[in-house]
């Protein structure tokens, strides 16, 4: 019997990198469906030359009422392109009129994905808010200072959930004053080597660490040695004993 699929993708992921199970089922369809021609997955079916068509804008039982009734004698899946909300609301009307949906994970938030996105919003907001266009370091100072001592209540009250939200709105002040800098302090990639380099141990393994460590040695034993003959150049050169 034909089963109606609703694959679910992320926008951190590019389009058509989905998982092998998403293309199976894509490829296998009688029927694929999305609502919107700017669905972002719908240029790399195009490129894999799989079949889509659009619906009408409609409620989630008419969507769910549609989609049901192409299961009727047909072979292979029903698939539907959920938009980025996921369209748990039609998931629900589909349960509503007795059949069900099985929901697919095409792609998955990579770590860290979430972050790029508040990038991206606090791009546009930069040039597209008039609020957000026209602050300075010092005209956000007062919020970071407040956001930081709310983080600091919500960590002595062991408020697990209040620090989860407050450390968010710190994180927020923290690439706002990045983004109005020119991205200078989200495009550094010391802080990031840095980090590398001191937990080595974690990142490269103990072999690897144990040889940055000797090396390291290696170099400040070396300045050291240097620093010692200039001083010991200097003195003679004084006269002095």
């Amino acid at each position: 019997m034909p089963s109606l699929v609703v694959i679910r993708t992320t926008p951190t992921v590019a389009p058509g990198l989905l998982s092998l199970p998403a293309w199976e089922t894509l490829r296998a369809a009688h029927t694929v469906l999305a609502a919107s021609a700017e669905h972002p997955q719908l240029p790399a079916l195009d490129e894999a030359g799989i079949a889509w068509q659009l619906v009408p804008a409609e409620t989630a039982e008419a969507r769910a009422a549609r989609l049901v009734g192409l299961l009727n004698g047909e072979d292979g899946p029903v698939v539907w392109l959920a938009s980025q909300a996921g369209d748990d609301d039609l998931i629900r009307a589909v349960a509503a009129v007795g059949s069900r949906a099985t929901v697919l994970q095409g792609s998955r938030d990579l770590p860290g994905g979430r972050l790029l996105d508040l990038v991206k919003t606090m791009d546009v907001l930069r040039t597209g808010c008039p609020w957000d266009a026209g602050q300075t370091h010092r005209s956000l100072a007062p919020h970071l200072i407040e956001e930081s001592y709310e983080a600091l209540e919500a960590l002595e009250a062991q408020d697990a959930d209040a620090l989860r939200e407050e450390l968010g709105d710190v994180l927020l002040q923290v690439v706002f004053h990045g983004r109005y800098i020119g991205g200078g302090v989200m495009k550094r990639q010391s802080h990031t080597r840095g980090q590398i380099r001191h937990h080595a141990l974690v990142f490269v393994g103990l072999r690897a660490a144990q040889f940055m460590i000797e090396m390291r040695d290696r170099k400040l034993n070396a300045v050291l040695r240097r620093e010692f003959g200039q001083r010991m150049q200097q003195t003679h050169r004084v006269g002095a004993p």
